[in-house]
């Protein structure tokens, strides 16, 4: 069995997001931080600014300061376990980043909630990137739907493994938010056929009237719907009339700050037809703003949620997710942010 991820302490780094003034490195050296105009002559740089972008929004919403130990061993052992026993036919090297993804999402995102959702969390989040990332194939991911619906045998396992860990996330949630997970999933696999069919529309074809489709077209592939209402499992509120106006400002939450942590990984790759590409189209701004426009919402939704929820359970469960989701992106090998901010490592 391969190690858990290797998310290293954050402890010495803490002061210097609280002190925004200097930086600490782990090994006890001390760098001042680049000065504006430099961020600005190196805007075309997307490693300074990635860096720019990700330290403004830490050193402002301060949820370094309430990241915690790595990923629990037990989670990552009881996921290894059952993804074993399901017989992929992926090759293991190709499916471990996949594991190490699911695994600190699942124990670092839901680590107020009990050891079962956590595992549930990760499966889930696990299939949902095997088949996110092509690794079924073109033929199985456009059948996934009609297959579904008609209630015939899938063309590969990693879908029908999808549809059990997303009814499995079901039991631990209300009926309601239940039946989120699996809508939400389905239209997710919609829009993945629309991408396979029509993705120059979502790259080049964009209207300066098409904010809303923009818009439209993140809620449904980031598929933020099943991650979000799992933060309230059952055991910590029992009622959706607890968190359910909190949803739309969370839903958002839990997808830009995806865009920001990956930014610096889909540039790297070449990726132009992301969220923060559109959004720079319709809007007639540049990347830099874009992202500094990004920061500004995840503040606002995140206060938003806070509001909305109040004091007691509900929050707590929230702010243990922010800051379990963060510290999983920060640290999560996928995005290679090692690159960008090294002194946290």
């Amino acid at each position: 069995m391969s190690p858990a991820l290797p998310f290293n302490s954050v402890t010495p780094f803490v002061q210097s997001i609280v002190d925004p003034n200097v930086l600490a490195l782990s090994s006890g050296k001390r760098l001042a931080p680049m000065r504006a105009e430099v961020f600005q002559a190196a805007a075309d740089d997307p490693k300074i600014l990635a860096r720019e972008i990700i330290m403004s929004f830490l050193q402002r919403t301060q949820l370094i300061k309430r990241f915690g130990p790595p990923p629990d061993l037990a989670v990552d052992s009881k996921v290894r376990e059952t993804i074993d026993s399901w017989n992929l036919g992926i090759p293991p090297d190709i499916l471990e980043m996949r594991i190490q993804c699911g695994v600190a999402v699942g124990a670092l995102g839901y680590r107020h909630a009990s050891f079962e959702l956590q595992v549930a969390v990760a499966l889930f989040c696990f299939i949902v990137a095997c088949f996110d990332d092509g690794l079924i194939g073109e033929k199985a991911r456009r059948e996934f739907l009609p297959r579904y619906y008609l209630n015939q045998p899938q063309l590969h396992v990693v879908p029908e493994r999808m549809i059990e860990t997303a009814l499995a996330l079901r039991k631990f949630v209300p009926l309601y938010s239940g039946n989120i997970i699996l809508s939400a999933l389905l239209q997710y696999a919609n829009e993945d056929v629309f991408y396979m069919d029509e993705s120059v529309v979502l790259t080049q074809d964009l209207q300066p009237e098409a904010r809303e489709y923009v818009e439209f077209v993140r809620l449904n592939d980031g598929i933020p719907g099943p991650f979000i209402v799992c933060i309230w499992p059952t055991s910590i509120c029992p009622d959706v009339k607890e968190y359910i106006q909190a949803l739309p400002p969370a839903f958002d939450w839990c997808n830009i700050v995806n865009d920001m942590f990956s930014f610096y990984k889909e540039m790297l790759a070449g990726d132009r037809g992301n969220y923060v590409h559109r959004y720079a189209s319709v809007h007639g701004k540049t990347i830099r703003e874009t992202l500094q426009d990004i920061v500004e919402r995840l503040i606002r939704s995140d206060e938003n949620v806070r509001a909305i929820l109040g004091e007691g359970k509900a929050r707590d469960a929230w702010d243990s997710f922010t800051a379990g989701f963060a510290q999983f992106h920060i640290y999560a090998p996928r995005y290679k942010l090692h690159e960008v901010i090294p002194e946290l490592f």
